[in-house]
């Protein structure tokens, strides 16, 4: 697996991302422009509410913007004995084999099979540090996972 060819999809994906919220923060001000006001509304949507809905965008846009600086600007290793920031590597749960690639930032990014994870989230942490053949064990309310690391790239 070429790490470089991964994180530049993982890029050109969140580049995608970017993009898309800068056009429905647009169309969301345009409607916000033509909306009734409180007072005068017959309709679901007020002015404020397309207001608030803007906000929430941009500060969604400026976040993916952060975590897009973080990736460009990101430089990978070669190989790890173990799992860290940078690392690719594969798992086995139930037979199946899942591939993730552990970084500071992008969360839920997804290139074809292969998904971003970071420290932040639980099975991050439950990885962060972990060897080739050490089993990973995490108990969401969704009920008990069990995971086999069977590469690290």
């Amino acid at each position: 697996m070429d790490k470089k060819d991964i994180l530049k999809k993982f890029i050109e994906g969140l580049e995608k991302e970017v993009r898309n919220l800068k056009k429905s923060i647009g169309m969301i001000h345009k409607a916000g422009v033509e909306a009734p006001s409180a007072m005068e509304s017959h309709s679901d949507t007020t002015k404020s509410q397309m207001q608030n809905l803007e906000a929430k965008t941009n500060e969604d846009l400026f976040s993916k913007e952060r975590e897009l600086e973080t990736l460009r600007h990101f430089t990978l290793n070669d190989s790890f004995e173990k799992i860290e920031i940078g690392s690719l590597f594969e798992v086995e749960e139930e037979g199946k084999q899942s591939t993730f690639f552990f970084l500071k930032s992008g969360a839920g990014i997804k290139v074809g099979e292969c998904r971003v994870i970071t420290p932040r989230a639980p099975l991050g942490r439950a990885f962060l540090g972990k060897k080739k053949g050490e089993k990973v064990i995490i108990e969401p309310p969704a009920g008990r996972r069990e995971y086999t690391i069977t590469n690290i790239f």
